[in-house]
């Protein structure tokens, strides 16, 4: 990410584009995860409340954008679209709890969601530093950097070495 701050700022010449490379990166956290289940639901044979739920996401995502441009006048109403992401993948977690008896708590943790919250407290926090000028953007990067790699360096090493495993093994 700390390379993404030279290239954004560098490459656009406005300080808006940080914030809102960071504030359109919350949803996407969330749609990582969002994915499996939407696969899962396409895969049973879900189409129809897939649909459902893409409508509700439009529906919710051109209100809350609207709202935010309206009242805020800047680019936090892009923080509309991570509240739709939010209340879309809920409502896709109460399904799939609803038609199958997998345990959503229990999902979760096994899921690390933690990692996930840390992570989207971390990229709000950022928002907000970066909207209230509190810290220069290239040491709030290397920051986020260093808190992510800190977060997630368990899970990087594990998959390397997994990788790695197979790579010998199919030697």
């Amino acid at each position: 990410m700390f390379l993404y701050t030279f290239v954004i700022e560098g490459w656009f010449g406005y300080t808006e584009v940080l914030p809102i490379f960071i504030i359109l990166a919350l949803p996407e956290a969330i749609n990582n995860f969002g994915y499996t289940l939407y696969a899962f639901l396409m895969g049973i044979g879900r189409a129809k409340f897939l649909m459902l739920i893409q409508s509700i996401n439009v529906g919710i995502i051109s209100l809350t954008l609207a709202a935010g441009f309206s009242f805020l006048r800047n680019y936090l109403g892009l923080l509309g679209y991570f509240i739709s992401i939010i209340f879309v993948n809920v409502l896709m977690l109460k399904y799939v709890r609803k038609i199958t008896d997998i345990k959503i708590f229990v999902l979760l943790k096994k899921l690390n969601i933690e990692k996930l919250l840390s992570l989207l407290c971390l990229l709000l926090l950022s928002t907000a530093a970066i909207y209230f000028d509190w810290i220069d953007s290239v040491i709030l990067v290397s920051i986020i950097s260093l808190v992510s790699l800190f977060i997630f360096f368990p899970d990087i090493k594990r998959e390397y070495y997994d990788l790695g495993q197979v790579f010998i093994k199919n030697k």
